[in-house]
């Protein structure tokens, strides 16, 4: 396989990529949590990185949203 081709394997975005990630609260403080992918790879995507630092207004209690459980609203 041709190098070129190894790099794009490596960098280039899948439209199929799903990430799992939630929020909630945790005594007194909040939890973001995510689970991105099963190599190092994928924290050298912008777009990943981005969706992190997305998620730490949540973390920091700058962001308010609905976090209470599922079925308890």
């Amino acid at each position: 396989m041709e190098t070129k081709k190894l790099e794009e394997l490596k960098t280039a975005p899948k439209d199929t990529i799903k990430y799992i990630t939630w929020v909630k609260k945790y005594g007194k403080g909040r939890v973001f949590f995510s689970s991105p992918s099963h190599n190092a790879q994928s924290y050298e995507n912008p777009h990943l990185l981005q969706f992190l630092l997305d998620g730490m207004p949540y973390v920091v209690g700058d962001l308010v949203c609905d976090d209470s459980p599922i079925g308890k609203k």
